[in-house]
């Protein structure tokens, strides 16, 4: 697998430096900076992005704009527009070709789904390419921090349950205690016989009458 950062290395030109010498050299360095790298891009990657035809009809566009620009003539101007215009769009055309080959190499090489805007694509073209170019080491690292996070804590099966104790049958239920039998009403004391009635005492026999004289 080749070195991630053998493309950031290969091209060797910071994002800012680029802008900056395309300030100064009027707009002529990307044109440089393009038939320069080129090639070593597709190297590379081994994909082709375009041949170097591609580069100079880019050229002529680009150079013919600028001198026909400010000349005074109203059909000059246009032609000047016109031809800076097509300039910018084989500009567009190369920086969306050259964003798809460089995902293809991130994937396939070396495994990271670069995610690349198409809306920053179409508005700096070069520039946000050369920056994605040079951010491929820091774009692998990330993806390898939240991969090796994913893998270390693969949501982490919870221990497993312990053999559901089973549930502590509730200590049987002590045999009912028969609802304590009312203490066994004391056989009814028979109603105390009434003493029994003595027996009625004959009445005294009235003193013998005394016997006749």
């Amino acid at each position: 697998m080749p070195n991630i950062t053998e493309l950031k290395d290969a091209i060797s030109t910071k994002t800012v430096n680029l802008f900056l010498l395309t300030m100064a050299t009027a707009g002529i360095y990307p044109i440089l900076w393009l038939y320069r790298n080129g090639p070593v891009i597709e190297s590379i990657t081994k994909n082709k992005i375009f041949d170097s035809v591609f580069i100079i009809w880019l050229a002529v566009c680009a150079g013919l704009g600028g001198a026909l620009a400010g000349s005074g003539e109203e059909a000059l101007d246009i032609i000047a527009g016109l031809f800076s215009i097509g300039a910018i769009v084989l500009y567009v055309v190369w920086a969306f070709k050259a964003k798809t080959v460089l995902q293809e190499y991130a994937l396939n090489e070396h495994k990271i789904d670069l995610r690349m805007n198409g809306f920053y694509t179409f508005l700096f073209t070069v520039y946000y390419i050369n920056y994605c170019m040079n951010d491929l080491p820091e774009a692998k690292r990330k993806q390898e921090i939240l991969t090796g996070n994913k893998a270390a804590a693969p949501a982490a099966a919870p221990a497993a349950a312990p053999a559901a104790a089973p549930a502590a049958a509730p200590a049987a239920a002590p045999a009912a205690a028969p609802a304590a039998a009312p203490a066994a009403a004391p056989a009814a004391a028979p109603a105390a016989a009434p003493a029994a009635a003595p027996a009625a005492a004959p009445a005294a026999a009235p003193a013998a009458a005394p016997a006749e004289e």
